[in-house]
């Protein structure tokens, strides 16, 4: 039998699966069929050799895209730095229970810089180094589907002929079940060093079948809007106020925000009422700013009120 006849069956799977993960391939059913192919097909000598390769490649995956992974673990109330293997960073309760890998007492921030920013989807807070990152995870909260997230979750060192280290801002995991690694970075710092930042976690990524993104292209505008939006929050919907709204739009798709008001008589009691249907995207306005009485607001696509 020839070579290329026993790889084929394995080659077609990484072939049709442009998001190759090898844990994923590895705890998959089709893992077993490839498997039990190769050893009906295959000599034991080449299903050997091939069982050797794959287990260099698990122990030593890291190390081959010449990177190392260290994270944080909890250990009583002691914060210890410890190396993370490929199979480690594959299960995802275990990447849940890490603690931010940077220590803030050894670098030099600004006051007030450092904050913790209330998830409250999740009714958990996450620490900030920026205030760029709270408002990316005002954002994600806003946008839902969190199922968990870690702040600063590892240190990535890439060991190449040019070493360096980095710390990624969030990972996180979706209702989905995607894990995003992810960095947040304003426009006018993405420089060549944070390019090969970003090529390290890509790497990383790509390994891992993780997604990598990188936020941060927010305005002023922007930052004020989701600061001032997530004060509203927590507000608790009056039904009176929300059955107004309904009626009103049931009349027309488009109010200026001074005409709601009027129709609906919303008074300071009320109008959190009108902020908070807002914060949860069953409203939409024209400009994202600091709602003025001439601005329209109109009811979502897919925006429902009770």
């Amino acid at each position: 039998m020839s070579h290329d006849t026993f790889y084929a069956p394995v080659r077609w799977w990484f072939l049709s699966n442009r998001r190759f993960s090898l844990l994923e391939f590895f705890r998959s059913d089709i893992s077993c069929g490839v498997l039990l192919v190769a050893w009906g097909w295959g000599s034991v000598r080449q299903f050997g050799a091939w069982c050797w390769c794959v287990g260099i490649v698990m122990r030593d995956g890291l190390a081959s895209l010449g990177l190392v992974v260290e994270v944080g673990r909890r250990e009583g109330l002691r914060r210890v730095m410890v190396e993370a293997t490929l199979p480690e960073l594959g299960r995802r309760e275990w990447l849940r229970s890490l603690v931010p890998a940077r220590d803030v007492k050894s670098v030099r921030y600004r006051r007030g810089r450092v904050r913790q920013q209330p998830v409250r989807s999740l009714g958990v807070s996450v620490r900030c180094d920026s205030r760029m990152e709270a408002m990316r995870i005002i954002e994600l909260d806003r946008a839902g589907g969190l199922a968990w997230i870690v702040s600063q979750p590892m240190v990535v060192r890439d060991t190449g002929s040019d070493p360096f280290s980095h710390v990624p801002d969030f990972l996180y995991m979706l209702s989905s079940g995607e894990l995003v690694l992810e960095n947040v970075k304003p426009l006018a710092f993405r420089d060549d060093r944070f390019a090969r930042q970003s090529g390290a976690c890509e790497r990383l990524c790509g390994v891992l079948g993780w997604t990598y993104r990188v936020e941060g292209a927010y305005g002023e505008a922007d930052v004020a809007w989701l600061s001032y939006l997530s004060m509203y929050a927590d507000v608790v919907p009056l039904p009176r106020v929300a059955c107004c709204l309904r009626d009103r739009f049931a009349e027309r798709a488009v109010w200026t925000v001074k005409g709601l008001r009027r129709a609906c008589e919303l008074d300071a009691v009320a109008y959190p009422t009108l902020m908070h249907l807002v914060w949860r995207g069953v409203l939409e306005v024209e400009e994202p700013s600091a709602m003025q009485p001439g601005d329209w607001v109109r009811l979502a696509a897919g925006g429902w009120l009770g």
